[in-house]
């Protein structure tokens, strides 16, 4: 094959271990980019790839779970929906997804860029310890839970108990907001966020339902001191 030749797999009637080894070897031989055909909604496609920063994969039609899932520089185009956690646990690269995904997209994220044009299910970005997931729709409940340092946009609605227990990282919403999640505060963006905000929907022809909203933890959770028992109890 020549080096930087784009390729095409055919994953009619394959597993996904076929598939996934088949995408390596074309990965390996030289392909900059695979178009996947007839992906058939199959779970843990493109899981793993550590070796091909920057190769392009997309997978035209449906995926299941976990597409995407501890991959390091990848970059994952679907064009349809994806089951659940999708791109768990990856440390780089992208995932833009054109319907909807889920429950758990992006949990334990470490970088990256993660994008659901849709709809994304309960708990989106839990655990989050870096990188950035947008959902243009709407997300379920408990999104943000535990969420460490991962950027969460949801520029439609949020779900119940929104960032609850989070540590450091920022969630912003851009529709309403059935409920905070215990020990958050939310406030209006600064300027400079707004506009980081602005340039990373518009990249993607995405935009907040209202007006954006941010989400971050209070701090009154992140120590125990039994002596201040009564602060956990009136925020729990």
């Amino acid at each position: 094959m020549d080096t930087l030749a784009p390729a095409t797999l055919d994953a009619h009637g394959l597993s996904t271990r076929e598939i996934n080894e088949r995408l390596r070897e074309l990965l390996d031989g030289g392909a900059a980019s695979v178009d996947v055909l007839h992906p058939g909604s199959r779970h843990s496609l493109a899981v793993g790839f550590l070796d091909h920063p920057g190769a392009a994969v997309r997978f035209h039609g449906d995926v299941g779970y976990f597409c995407g899932g501890l991959s390091d520089g990848l970059d994952v185009a679907v064009d349809g929906n994806a089951g659940w956690s999708l791109g768990a646990d990856m440390m780089d690269g992208t995932i833009v997804v054109g319907g909807n995904s889920g429950s758990s997209t992006g949990a334990s994220m470490r970088g990256g860029l993660v994008v659901v044009r849709g709809d994304a299910g309960a708990r989106s970005a839990i655990a989050g310890k870096g990188g950035t997931l947008v959902i243009g729709g709407s997300t379920g409940y408990m999104s943000g839970f535990m969420n460490q340092r991962t950027r969460l946009v949801v520029c439609g609605d949020a779900g119940p108990g929104f960032g609850d227990s989070m540590y450091e990282g920022e969630l912003f919403c851009g529709g309403h907001i059935a409920e905070l999640g215990s020990d958050t505060v939310c406030q209006p963006p600064s300027p400079e966020e707004l506009a980081w905000l602005a340039d990373l929907c518009g990249a993607h022809g995405l935009a907040p339902a209202g007006e954006w909203q941010k989400v971050r933890s209070a701090g009154r959770l992140w120590r125990y001191d039994k002596k201040e028992f009564s602060i956990w109890r009136d925020a729990l």
